[in-house]
């Protein structure tokens, strides 16, 4: 749809045989109380629009799979009764907003990216089958105790004022990319190493001193990212990695260049490390510990 629509008519709900509605960007601010009754609609778009909330009786759309839209308000609770959803990416702007209490009821979920500032997440939320979850701009200083029991999960980036993560995410066995997003985060699951499929991690800005000593068990990791952190040294078991490609660990404390470094040298391809406490003379050290590596530094 294209224009300015702010609303739509109450007979709407009347075209029964629809099956997708993509408003995008069109300045639709509400959607009938009859837009439950499109019992055969599969696909909901109407992001990037002025919203002022969604139906009540929004999971009354029981063929609905892919859902995308922003609101000033919260998720309605009926959104729970959405039985075949798939795919969920919602915006809000309300204050204190929360997930309905069974959230965790939505058994075909599969992809989850929600933004607002959500000071929580419900207890069910651990229930759900999903492979990705992206949640951004939120309040949470807490995850669930129990976050490891998402074991389908496959990427992961958690945004908000959290110091610490609960150690159970070390259980997501499926999981390949994981992002922190939170300047207080303190430090690492201590048993992250047990995450042997992850490839890609990036935990950068934040208040890190230190790795902890599992992470040489990762197996699969191709790219870490712990940029403008605090650390000052990198654990022996670091250097044990067999697949890192891609090392960025600029803007740290690190004052000393490891021999390990060379233990690298098969396969890593790119790395980061200006602003540390490290001078020229290391890094010459370093061009010779990983002769085909692209270093960069502060020095030339």
């Amino acid at each position: 749809m294209g224009g300015n629509i702010t609303s739509l008519p109450e007979s709407f709900g009347d075209l029964e045989n629809l099956e997708s509605f993509i408003a995008t960007s069109c300045g639709l601010q509400y959607l009938p109380a009859s837009f439950g009754k499109l019992k055969k609609l599969k696909r909901l778009e109407c992001n990037l629009n002025p919203m002022q909330g969604l139906p009540s009786n929004i999971g009354d759309l029981e063929s609905l799979e892919v859902m995308r839209t922003n609101s000033t308000e919260m998720l309605p609770s009926s959104i729970s009764k959405l039985s075949k959803l798939r795919n969920l990416y919602f915006t809000t702007t309300a204050a204190n907003p929360r997930l309905p209490a069974d959230f965790g009821k939505l058994s075909s979920l599969d992809t989850l990216v929600l933004e607002g500032k959500y000071p929580e997440l419900p207890t069910s939320f651990t229930d759900l089958n999903i492979k990705y979850f992206q949640i951004l701009y939120t309040n949470i200083s807490q995850w669930p105790e129990n976050f490891g029991n998402l074991r389908n999960l496959e990427t992961l980036q958690l945004a908000g004022p959290y110091r610490l993560l609960p150690e159970s995410i070390s259980s997501l066995s499926n999981l390949k990319s994981f992002t922190i997003n939170s300047n207080l985060i303190e430090k690492l699951p201590e048993h992250i190493g047990n995450l042997k499929k992850l490839t890609f991690l990036s935990a950068e800005s934040g208040m890190l001193r230190e790795l902890p000593i599992s992470i040489g068990e990762m197996e699969s990791l191709l790219e870490l990212r712990i940029t403008s952190n605090s650390i000052e040294s990198l654990p022996s078991s670091f250097f044990e990695l067999p697949k890192l490609s891609s090392l960025s660990i600029s803007n740290n404390q690190l004052s000393m260049i490891p021999d390990d470094f060379s233990k690298l040298s098969q396969t890593l391809k790119g790395l980061y490390i200006y602003g540390n406490k490290i001078t020229a003379t290391d890094i010459a050290k370093l061009r010779k510990l990983l002769p085909t590596t692209g270093i960069s530094s502060n020095f030339y």
